[in-house]
């Protein structure tokens, strides 16, 4: 069908499928009736087809999962993976420790703020962080010469998590003119008279390079959900009502995302995940050390008192946005070297993936690249005799 037309349709199934497996008996039938319902848009026990054709797999997938939840998520895969086999190729996120499922299953409660025993930290995490350093400069140089993808980094996190310390020992060492850095903080009157997403969309990467969000337009579903108030200041005409809201402005994401991978960008997303007593001890070093001072701010004291509001916040936003082409990492931060090393690595592995390589010179300008060596070599020459 004509309306069936993007691969949001396709990896909507795959995400909410997100599990591994296949020959279970019933695929093949979950296989057919799927394709059916592309063809068709018809969903068992439906009276009319979903206007949107991703409710359409959504109703299939929910429909299947009620009577044999064991079966559909097998066969939803190896349905997935047959239909995506046919689409052009995008930026999918390598295995990675902290990586958020892809299909709403993230929890909270699951994930810590420390790093596991098994997990490098301390002195030995920053040895490992130094030692990827050359391969990450060169990643970059590829990057810039390779010219097809652009990357963006989002930091989000609770003030003292780390969010400036680790840009800088992640990216220190890199090409600075191969990057940009951009914090959103408090939104302009200009900014407001716009739509959420257009403030950032200005300083998106252009291919080549890397942009860093520190903050970004994530924080228009996190401190503007805890303080729904500031909402006000956007004069935005009938919102719908919560949690309709919050779930529309999570589709603008989601869709603004897929554009940019489907357009080149890579975009990895990073909570640096802090514990309430670790931000504590951060904040009284922030008092206690007069280099540190001007770190700190009244209103970040306050903002203690929403903690427990802003985690449920990060754990809606986590589970509702995580996807393969722009995953979430909920990054243990109590242990900054652990954090930071933990970052850089889902950075070069997602470069790796991208294998990018230097760009390869065409026949007919090798041709030239012989005659005009020939002539630089006799100027060269000119030159040298002419100095004796």
């Amino acid at each position: 069908s004509p309306r069936l037309s993007g691969s949001d349709v396709i990896r909507l199934l795959y995400a909410l499928a997100g599990c591994s497996g296949s020959g279970e008996p019933g695929v093949k039938s979950f296989e057919a009736r799927s394709q059916e319902a592309f063809a068709g848009h018809r969903v068992v026990g439906a009276k009319a087809p979903p206007s949107d054709p991703r409710r359409l797999v959504a109703e299939l997938l929910k429909e299947r999962i009620a009577t044999a939840p064991s079966s559909i998520r097998r066969a939803a895969r190896a349905t997935a993976r047959a239909m995506t086999a046919t689409l052009r190729p995008m930026f999918e996120a390598p295995a990675h420790p902290d990586l958020v499922p892809f299909d709403g299953s993230f929890q909270l409660a699951a994930v810590s703020t420390r790093p596991g025993p098994e997990r490098p930290r301390g002195k030995e995490a920053k040895k490992l962080l130094k030692k990827m350093k050359p391969e990450l400069d060169e990643l970059q140089r590829i990057l810039y010469a390779h010219d097809s993808h652009a990357v963006l980094l989002v930091f989000q996190a609770m003030d003292a998590a780390g969010k400036d310390s680790t840009i800088r020992a992640v990216l220190r060492g890199l090409d600075p003119t191969g990057f940009q850095v951009f914090s959103f903080k408090q939104p302009s009157k200009e900014e407001v008279d716009h739509d959420f997403l257009w403030r950032t969309a200005r300083c998106l990467p252009e291919r080549g390079r890397m942009g860093v969000f520190n903050r970004s337009y994530y924080e228009e579903v996190l401190v503007v959900r805890v303080h729904p108030q500031w909402l006000d200041a956007q004069r935005l005409p009938e919102p719908a009502p919560e949690p309709m809201f919050w779930e529309e402005r999570f589709d603008s994401i989601r869709d603004h995302e897929l554009h940019l991978a489907r357009n080149g960008t890579v975009v990895l997303k990073f909570w640096l995940n802090v514990s309430r007593e670790e931000q504590c001890r951060r904040f009284l070093d922030r008092l206690d050390e007069p280099e540190k001072n001007w770190k700190f701010a009244i209103g970040d004291v306050e903002e203690r008192a929403s903690f427990d509001a802003y985690m449920s916040a990060y754990e809606e936003a986590l589970r509702s946005t995580s996807r393969p082409w722009a995953p979430w990492y909920a990054i243990p931060a109590d242990d900054k070297p652990a954090m930071r090393l933990a970052v850089a690595t889902a950075l070069r592995d997602s470069l790796r993936s991208l294998e990018m390589h230097w760009p390869v010179v065409k026949p007919e300008h090798a041709e030239k690249f012989a005659a005009l060596r020939a002539q630089l070599e006799a100027e060269r020459e000119a030159s040298e005799e002419g100095s004796r």
